[in-house]
């Protein structure tokens, strides 16, 4: 089967280059609101509807929580989650990369490492020795896990930003560009700067509050 690329945005792109570095046939892309058109020279579908029957998958959609509900959606129709990892990446022989994650160019996960499902290990960033990475993670350009972090499900490590060594990310964090992050942070929370620290709860009620 030809692998299909979900959304047809500028990840999705980064997506198509890693595919085609490693002689991939990819078939084109699914895109509800640019059907009909061409994208990088590959035609752009409608819904998964177009073609005929399940086909093999990956998700380039940046947002985490949407390009979650999509993979279980697609899950859920037969389709076949595929794991995109470019030439130009460096895995280590005993790391474990999931189902439906792309490793880009420039990207490395050291030794013991394990990154889940339908994640993205984005351009130049580093994962290394015995990191724990959850699904639907996304590790930004130039971002650095350093030994034995964790990273919850749906977590954003973002561009330029660095988890010192042991650091625990709950789920649904994000740590944002350039934080350097020295302790764990509980779920759901945004967490900026050097060191970094949750934002600021906003406090302001209006009339309809008091």
């Amino acid at each position: 089967m030809k692998l299909y690329i979900i959304g047809a945005g500028g990840h999705a792109k980064v997506v198509l280059d890693a595919a085609l570095s490693q002689n991939r046939e990819v078939g084109g892309f699914i895109d509800p609101g640019k059907a009909g058109q061409l994208f990088k020279g590959l035609p752009i579908f409608a819904t998964i509807e177009d073609l005929d029957g399940p086909q093999n998958f990956i998700v380039a959609i940046g947002d985490n929580r949407k390009r979650k509900n999509c993979f279980d959606d697609l899950l859920s129709h037969g389709w076949t989650p595929t794991t995109v990892i470019h030439a130009k990446a460096y895995v280590a022989k005993d790391a474990n990369v999931g189902a439906g994650t792309v490793v880009c160019a420039g990207a490395l996960i050291n030794p013991d490492a394990s990154v889940g499902e339908n994640s993205i290990v984005n351009t130049g960033s580093i994962i290394e020795h015995d990191c724990q990475v959850g699904a639907h993670v996304h590790v930004a350009p130039r971002a650095t896990l350093s030994g034995n972090c964790i990273v919850g499900e749906g977590s954003l490590v973002g561009a330029a930003a660095t988890l010192l060594p042991g650091v625990h990310l709950s789920d649904w964090v994000v740590a944002g560009a350039g934080a350097v992050v020295t302790r764990h942070i509980g779920p759901n929370l945004t967490v900026v700067g050097v060191p970094a620290r949750p934002l600021a709860v906003n406090l302001h009620r209006t009339a309809t509050d008091e």
